[in-house]
C-alpha cells in the first residue's frame, strides 16, 4: 500500500481541509488498487471504505494530533523565545549599571514603601478584629452632647443596667473598668494590670479558656466567691505555665481571690492596655455609686440584622425614660453608638490613609520617572534596534523585548522593595497604638507578598509600556539610516508629557507634606501652660497590704520625694495622682465641673 506522509496546517480548518485532501487521495489510490484486481468502480470505492475504517473517528484523531503538535511546538518556541529575551534583557542592563542602579532603587523605594505601608494598614484597617463576627460588635457610650460635652461618655452602673435589660436589638451587653491590685503572698509585692469585667464579658468577645474556665454571669453577683481569670502573660511569666493554678488562692489587695482559670494565648482584649488578670465586678445592692457615677465602659453585641441606626434608636428611647424618671442626673443624656472597630481604629485611621496615599504618590513618580529614563534610553537605542529589524525581528518581536526588559526591572525593584518593606513595616508600626497593634500581626505575610508582586506587575506594566509602544512605532530602519539623533528627537513631545506628570505629582506631594508638617510644627508650639523641658514622670506603686492606712501611704510618699529633692542631680519632686494631659487611663475617676458641689453618689475617688 502507498504511504504518503500527512501535512498540517498553521490553522484548524487548514489542517482540517489537509486531513480531508489526504484522506480522499489515499480512498482513491485503494479503490484504483481494487479496480486492477477487476472490481467495477462502485464496488472497489465501497472496498476502500471499508478498509479504511472509521473516517470521523480517524479525522478527529489525526486533527488532535494536530493541534498538541502545535501547541507544543508554540510552547518550545515561546520558552525557546524567552530565554532569548531574558538574556538579552540581563545583558542589557548589565552593559548600563548607571541606569540599571538608578532604576533599582528608585523602584526598591517606590514599591518597598507601598509594601511597608499595606503591611500596617491590612492587620489596622482592612482585616476584621480577632473576635467571632466582629462586624456586630459595638462601643456603647452615653451621649452629653446636648450639655455641651462634644465626647462620648461612659456610662453609670444603673444606666448600664437599664440599657442592657431593656433593649431588645443586642444580644449582649458587657461592661467593664480598670483595676490595678498589688499581688502579694509569694515574694516581694508586685502591681499588676487588672480590669474588672461583668460576668459575660469573656465569653461575648469569644475568649476560650486554656485551663480551666471563664468567668460567668454567676460570678458576677453579689454574694458569690471571689474569682479572677489569668492572662496567658501573666500565667506563663508569673506561674511557669502550671495547670495547678487553677483552683489556688491569690492575695490582692490583701484579700484572697480564687483562679479559676487562664485565657488562651491567642484571646487579646479590646483594651488600651493588655490586662494580666480580669476579675467580676460584683457591685453589691448597696453600691454607693450610683447615677451621675460615671465609671463603666461598655461593649455590646447587635442581634442578626439589627443595624447600628436600629441599636442607636432603641438606646434612645429607654434613654428617653430614664431622662424622665431621673431628671437630676438622666436629663439630656442620650446613646452613642461605635462600630468597635471604628472605636479602636478612630484615630489611626486618617494617618494611615494619608500615609498611603502619600506612598502611592511616590509610586506613580516612581514610574513617571522610569519611563521617562526607558524613553531616553529608547532613543539611544534605536540604532541597534533598527539593526533587529533590518535582521527580520517584527514589530511584535521588538515590543516583547521590550517589554521583558521592563519586566525584569520590575522583578529585581520589587524583591529589593520587598526587602525594604519587611525592614520598614517593623517601624510603621510603631506609630500604632499598642491595643490595636496587638489585635492583629503586623508583617510581612503571604498576603504582603501577593500585594507586593501585584504592585509590581503593575508598576512594570505602567512605566514600561508606553516607551516600549513608542519604540517600537519608531520607524527602525529610518532610524538606522539617520541615525541616533533624529531618532531620539521624535519622543521630545512624549518625554515632556511625562516630565509634566511627574512634575504635577510631586507638587501634589510635597504640599500635603508641607502642610503635615506644617500641623507638626503648630502642634509643638501649642502652649500647655508648663514646662515640659528636663521633666521626668515615673509611677511610684505602693503596695496596698502594707500601706492600707492613708498616713502610711503619705509618709512614704513624703519620705521618697525628701531623697529625691536631695539628690544632686534634682532640681525638684511633687507627686500627683494624675499627670498633666495624661489621662485617667482606664482607671475609675469622678470628674466634677468647677463650682459644682462634690457628688455624694460618686466612687469616692481613683478605685
Amino acid at each position: 500500500m502507498t504511504r504518503k506522509t500527512v501535512h498540517l496546517g498553521q490553522g484548524d480548518e487548514r489542517a482540517a481541509r489537509d486531513v480531508q485532501r489526504e484522506i480522499d487521495l489515499h480512498l482513491d489510490m485503494r479503490a484504483r488498487e481494487f479496480e486492477a484486481q477487476g472490481m467495477t468502480p462502485a464496488a472497489a470505492r465501497q472496498a476502500a471504505l471499508d478498509a479504511f475504517g472509521d473516517r470521523r473517528e480517524i479525522e478527529a484523531e489525526v486533527r488532535g494530533l494536530h493541534t498538541s503538535t502545535v501547541r507544543e511546538r508554540a510552547q518550545r518556541d515561546w520558552r525557546t523565545a524567552l530565554r532569548q529575551d531574558l538574556t538579552v534583557a540581563v545583558r542589557g542592563l548589565r552593559r548600563t549599571p548607571a541606569f540599571t542602579v538608578v532604576a533599582l532603587l528608585t523602584l526598591a523605594l517606590g514599591i518597598g514603601a507601598n509594601t511597608a505601608i499595606f503591611s500596617v494598614l491590612r492587620p489596622v484597617l482592612l482585616r476584621p478584629l480577632p473576635y467571632p463576627e466582629a462586624d456586630r460588635l459595638v462601643q456603647v457610650w452615653s451621649d452629653h452632647r446636648a450639655l455641651g460635652r462634644q465626647e462620648p461618655e461612659w456610662l453609670t452602673p444603673p444606666d448600664f443596667d437599664d440599657w442592657r435589660d431593656q433593649n431588645s436589638t443586642f444580644s449582649a451587653m458587657a461592661a467593664y473598668r480598670g483595676w490595678g491590685p498589688d499581688i502579694t503572698g509569694s515574694g516581694d509585692p508586685r502591681s499588676l494590670s487588672g480590669v474588672a469585667v461583668s460576668g459575660n464579658f469573656l465569653s461575648m468577645l469569644g475568649a476560650r479558656p486554656a485551663v480551666g474556665r471563664l468567668l460567668t454571669p454567676a460570678d458576677d453577683t453579689p454574694g458569690a466567691e471571689p474569682v479572677i481569670v489569668l492572662s496567658d502573660a501573666l500565667w506563663q511569666r508569673q506561674f511557669g505555665g502550671d495547670s495547678a493554678i487553677v483552683g489556688r488562692l491569690l492575695t490582692l489587695n490583701g484579700e484572697p481571690w480564687r483562679v479559676v482559670g487562664v485565657t488562651d494565648a491567642a484571646f487579646r482584649p479590646p483594651l488600651a492596655n493588655a490586662p494580666d488578670l480580669f476579675r467580676t465586678m460584683r457591685r453589691a445592692p448597696t453600691d454607693s455609686c450610683g447615677r451621675g457615677c460615671i465609671v463603666l465602659r461598655v461593649i455590646g453585641r447587635l442581634k442578626p440584622d439589627i443595624t447600628l441606626a436600629q441599636a442607636q434608636g432603641d438606646l434612645a428611647r429607654i434613654a428617653e425614660r430614664q431622662a424622665r424618671d431621673f431628671p437630676e442626673t438622666n436629663a439630656k443624656v442620650g446613646a452613642w453608638l461605635v462600630p468597635l472597630h471604628e472605636q479602636l481604629t478612630g484615630e489611626t485611621k486618617p494617618a494611615l490613609l494619608a500615609l498611603a496615599g502619600a506612598v502611592g504618590f511616590v509610586l506613580l513618580i516612581a514610574c513617571v520617572n522610569l519611563a521617562n529614563l526607558l524613553l531616553v534610553r529608547g532613543a539611544g537605542r534605536s540604532r541597534e534596534l533598527g539593526v533587529r529589524a533590518a535582521l527580520g525581528a517584527g514589530r511584535g518581536r521588538i515590543l516583547r523585548q521590550l517589554l521583558v526588559e521592563s519586566a525584569v526591572l520590575a522583578v529585581l525593584g520589587g524583591t529589593l522593595g520587598l526587602l525594604v518593606g519587611m525592614a520598614g513595616s517593623s517601624t510603621l508600626a510603631t506609630l500604632v497604638p499598642e491595643n490595636i497593634r496587638s489585635l492583629g500581626e503586623i508583617g510581612v505575610d503571604g498576603t504582603v507578598v501577593a500585594f507586593t508582586a501585584a504592585i509590581t506587575l503593575a508598576s512594570g506594566m505602567l512605566f514600561g509600556m508606553l516607551p516600549a509602544l513608542h519604540a517600537a512605532r519608531t520607524n527602525l530602519m529610518d532610524a538606522l539610516r539617520s541615525g541616533t539623533r533624529e531618532a531620539g528627537g521624535r519622543g521630545g513631545a512624549l518625554r515632556s508629557s511625562l516630565v509634566v506628570s511627574e512634575v504635577a505629582l510631586a507638587v501634589v506631594l510635597l504640599v500635603g507634606a508641607g502642610l503635615l508638617m506644617r500641623s507638626f510644627l503648630l502642634m509643638q508650639r501649642v502652649e500647655l501652660g508648663f514646662r515640659t523641658d528636663r521633666a521626668l514622670v515615673s509611677p511610684v506603686f505602693f503596695p496596698r497590704s502594707r500601706y492600707e492606712q492613708p498616713q502610711r501611704a503619705v509618709q512614704a510618699t513624703e519620705n521618697l520625694l525628701a531623697r529625691l529633692r536631695a539628690h544632686p542631680a534634682v532640681a525638684s519632686a511633687e507627686a500627683s495622682d494624675v499627670t498633666p494631659l495624661g489621662g485617667g487611663g482606664d482607671q475609675d475617676v469622678t470628674a466634677i465641673a468647677i463650682g459644682e458641689p462634690p457628688r455624694t453618689d460618686g466612687p469616692g475617688g481613683i478605685w
